[in-house]
């Protein structure tokens, strides 16, 4: 029996579905690996840079601040084809306004460890983040100095990634649909958008707490997912924190 994806009018995938009455962990695993299939291009890319425009001219107010889901969205439908959707989900967008945070100081190349990471125990997520705007500043110029983009996303991904875990993974997120559209077309406005990703992620920073213990060797990296063990069954208990950012830290 097969587990079908359907991902788009004209692009299904077919899953081998688990015999078990239930679907196993590893295979809900395999089955969302499967859904992130390549995009194909859209019909009409300038949508999503004018979407993304219009996205950046409002800063520093954001719909749901850092949290924003909008330029993610805005790539996601482009990536489906749908570009001409873009511009109209944006002007409707419905959210909180918060206000992003502002420039404090700028960062060093030799330094650039020290700027990494929120602030604990502040009133808002936008004010543990109080160095987004520095970092902003600074992936803007590294992104502009670069002979290539995949330059400087090779260098600093790989800097980055042991905090991936940083606001819930959402800096990595919205880096990813950054590539994924400047892949695509390489533009003014999506690589303002790879930086702003970039400076989440590195605003955000935070590692998983963790032992020395050596990782069982798999063939694909599903299985090793699967065996990552759950919370709960290792300590008996749910994560404290008032949300996943906090909960993620225990």
């Amino acid at each position: 029996k097969d587990f079908l994806l359907e991902v788009s009018d004209n692009h299904d995938v077919y899953v081998p579905y688990d015999n078990s009455d239930e679907m196993t962990r590893r295979s809900a695993l395999r089955v969302s690996v499967a859904a992130a299939i390549p995009s194909y291009a859209a019909p009409n890319e300038d949508a999503l840079d004018e979407a993304l425009r219009l996205l950046h001219k409002q800063e520093p107010a954001s719909k749901q601040g850092l949290s924003t889901h909008a330029p993610m969205v805005a790539e996601a439908l482009s990536a489906l084809g749908r570009a001409d959707r873009a511009v109209a989900w944006i002007e409707t967008y419905r959210a909180p306004v918060l206000q992003l945070p502002g420039r404090t100081g700028r960062i060093e190349a030799q330094q650039w460890r020290e700027a990494l990471g929120p602030r604990k125990d502040t009133k808002s997520w936008e004010e543990a983040n109080a160095r987004w705007a520095d970092w902003l500043e600074f992936f803007t110029a590294e992104l502009a100095a670069a002979s290539n983009w995949r330059t400087a996303l090779d260098t600093w991904v790989a800097r980055l990634a042991p905090g991936m875990s940083g606001a819930a993974t959402h800096g990595v997120i919205r880096t990813s649909h950054a590539v994924r559209a400047i892949a695509r077309r390489d533009t003014a406005e999506r690589r303002a958008e790879l930086a702003r990703g970039l400076a989440y992620w590195a605003s955000s920073y935070e590692e998983l707490p963790g032992g020395a213990k050596s990782p069982r060797v798999t063939a694909a990296f599903t299985d090793a997912l699967a065996d990552v063990p759950l919370y709960w069954d290792a300590f008996e208990r749910a994560p404290e924190g008032r949300n996943i950012v906090e909960q993620l830290r225990h």
